[in-house]
């Protein structure tokens, strides 16, 4: 784990609160920053990277994307076709489950709280207010 400027391309290396593979990082409004990947790994920071806490999620499955989404949600997605939304800042989740349960690879934020989601099984619309499932076709 790195962190560095573009304008000079000067990097540091960070002490990693985990071995295996991130996927994403991803800085929050409130300039925390939210690390993810192998295993349902999550890691926090408040403080640029200097330390980190881990959070847990239930069932942790190999995270593949994140988005921050209106400014004030976080949403990562996850290989059994999850999604895990956060509106405190990346303390606490909630899962998602969609009806197929295949891997989700990717997320992009649509107008009115709704997200598109690609992943095995094609491109979809999740909408959180709209049921348990959230996932329409």
């Amino acid at each position: 784990m790195y962190r560095g400027s573009l304008r000079n391309f000067n990097f540091e290396e960070l002490h990693s609160p985990y071995g295996g593979t991130y996927f994403g990082v991803l800085k929050t409004p409130k300039n925390t920053l939210i690390a993810f990947g192998l295993r349902g790994n999550v890691y926090r920071s408040e403080n640029a990277g200097k330390a980190w806490e881990k959070i847990e999620l239930d069932n942790p499955v190999t995270l593949t994307a994140g988005l921050i989404q209106d400014g004030t949600r976080l949403v990562l997605s996850d290989a059994a076709g999850r999604v895990h939304s956060s509106v405190d800042d990346g303390k606490t989740f909630q899962t998602h489950f969609s009806p197929d349960s295949t891997s989700i690879n990717g997320l992009s934020s649509l107008e009115n709280g709704k997200i598109l989601i690609a992943g095995v099984s094609g491109i979809h619309v999740f909408n959180e207010q709209k049921n348990a499932l959230g996932v329409s076709k």
